[in-house]
């Protein structure tokens, strides 16, 4: 899983990784930004990550500028100090809310939660695909397999693999 962490307090981002590999051993950090600039910079970039834990109140703003200025991809995990955020919280990309401190069984269940959304959504999209191929498969072949062709007074059908090419005369 590969994860972005946007936090101001350097201390802090170094705590919530070591907490996140204690709880999920494959686990990948490509980047730990620390302000909204930075964390718009990087995702116009169309960055390839699974999840995010946002830190609301950064030095440059809050975290939910963000989402104003750009597309966030994937689900956030907000984590912070204040409360008072949550519902805005729950307005964007939120799958998660923890209050600062945070500790390991926190952390667990919000990657837990992360990946029962995920099965869920593989399962309903393998789902999806299996009921348009099934409905491909009900749909009658619409390409003709012969022609019927008119020889003086009677009309004779025609396999398609018999036919070379078409020559109409006298219209």
């Amino acid at each position: 899983m590969r994860i972005l962490i946007l936090e101001d307090e350097h201390r802090t981002a170094l705590d919530l990784q070591a907490t996140i590999r204690e709880v999920e051993a494959d686990v990948e950090f490509p980047a730990t930004l620390d302000t909204v600039e930075s964390a718009v910079s990087y995702f116009r970039n169309d960055p390839d990550i699974d999840l995010a834990f946002f830190d609301i109140q950064l030095a440059d703003g809050q975290s939910f500028d963000v989402f104003t200025e750009v597309e966030v991809p994937c689900p956030v995990v907000f984590c912070t100090a204040f409360d008072e955020f949550a519902l805005q919280a729950f307005r964007v990309n939120s799958v998660d809310y923890i209050l600062k401190p945070f500790d390991r069984e926190l952390i667990r269940r919000a990657l837990e939660k992360v990946k029962r959304l995920e099965n869920f959504f593989q399962k309903k999209e393998g789902k999806n695909e299996r009921l348009a191929n099934l409905l491909d498969s009900l749909r009658p072949n619409r390409s003709k397999r012969v022609f019927l062709v008119s020889q003086r007074d009677k009309i004779i059908p025609v396999p398609v693999e018999d036919i070379a090419y078409f020559y109409i005369e006298h219209e």
